[in-house]
């Protein structure tokens, strides 16, 4: 009798346990990237620390996620976002590709690089700098997250633009720079001097 009462006190803990740890997971997923909670991101369906370290991943069964694992693609990462380096000439000659689902920073510092352009569609945010003479020369996509795309090099951004499904869109684009097509949110204020901008409320809705 007492054998029986000790293994049914030791399954109630179990099953207290389970719950508990069933529970603690689920508070820290994001299916819908907008439920975590401050100082974490969204990263692949959970809860990320801003402020961890890159690191190879593990899940901890609490769900509490302090990693976050590198994309691959990238130069490196800073507290959850892709940064991607091409910073010599002719650098980075194919598309450069953002990663699914995280921000993105792609800087475009040597001549002639980023040569194919830019596909920053599926990063949840875009950060661009094309400061290279001739740099991404090919064409430039944001996806529906904020995107900053600053064209300082000479001759750079000669391919089209299109930013027009961006939440929020600035661009910046010196004298001989973004000479193709520039597509901003469909709303005559989100254009102005040939430039995309997020001002006003009908161009900034992130």
């Amino acid at each position: 009798m007492i054998g029986a009462v000790r293994w049914l006190a030791l399954i109630a803990i179990a099953i207290f346990f389970a719950c508990s740890i069933q529970a603690r997971s689920s508070e820290f997923r994001c299916p819908d990237g907008t439920t975590c909670p401050s100082g974490r991101t969204c990263q692949s369906g959970w809860c990320v620390s801003s402020s961890a370290p890159d690191a190879p991943p593990g899940t901890p069964d609490t769900g509490l996620i302090d990693a976050f694992m590198c994309p691959s693609g990238c130069s490196e990462c800073n507290a959850g976002t892709c940064v991607i380096k091409c910073e010599t000439d002719g650098s980075c000659p194919d598309k450069v590709t953002c990663p699914a689902g995280v921000p993105c920073e792609v800087t475009c510092k040597g001549v002639g690089s980023c040569a194919s352009g830019i596909d920053c569609g599926s990063a949840s945010s875009c950060t661009l700098t094309c400061s290279g003479d001739n740099s991404c020369g090919g064409a430039i996509a944001c996806g529906a997250g904020k995107c900053l795309i600053t064209c300082s090099g000479a001759t750079s951004c000669a391919g089209n633009i299109d930013c027009s499904a961006s939440c929020a869109c600035d661009t910046s684009c010196v004298a001989g720079a973004c000479g193709g097509a520039l597509s901003c949110l469909p709303n005559a204020m989100c254009k102005k001097n040939n430039e995309c901008t997020s001002a006003g409320g009908p161009c900034h809705h992130c």
